[in-house]
C-alpha cells in the first residue's frame, strides 16, 4: 500500500488536515472509483478539485503531496496516500461497514 512517510509531505499543512479529503479530477476514470466508493460507503469527505487542464497536478503545492503529481489523493487525518487502488483499501480499513 502507498502512504506517504511524513518526511516525503512537503506540504505540510496537510499532515492537519482532519476528517477524510479528496483531491481528484472530474475526468479521471480513478477519481471517480475514489468518489463512486466514499459515496456507496456513505462517507463523509471534502472535495478538492484538481485542474488536469491548467497542469495544477504539476504545481510545487500538490507535488508535495503526491510527487508522481497524479490523481487521486486521499488525506484522511493528515495520513497520505496516493494510489487508487490503496485509497479504496485505506479507506476499507478506516470504514469497514
Amino acid at each position: 500500500m502507498v502512504k506517504l512517510l511524513d518526511q516525503d509531505i512537503l506540504t505540510r499543512e496537510v499532515l492537519d488536515w482532519k476528517g477524510v479529503h479528496l483531491l481528484h479530477f472530474a475526468g479521471s476514470s480513478c477519481s471517480q472509483k475514489a468518489r463512486v466508493f466514499l459515496n456507496l460507503k456513505q462517507i463523509e469527505w471534502e472535495s478538492h478539485p484538481i485542474d488536469l487542464g491548467t497542469n495544477e497536478n504539476y504545481n510545487p503545492w500538490y507535488l508535495g503531496i503526491n510527487p508522481r503529481g497524479l490523481v487521486p489523493t486521499l488525506v484522511i487525518d493528515g495520513e497520505v496516500h496516493i494510489e487508487s487502488n490503496d485509497i479504496l483499501t485505506a479507506l476499507e480499513h478506516r470504514f469497514p461497514t
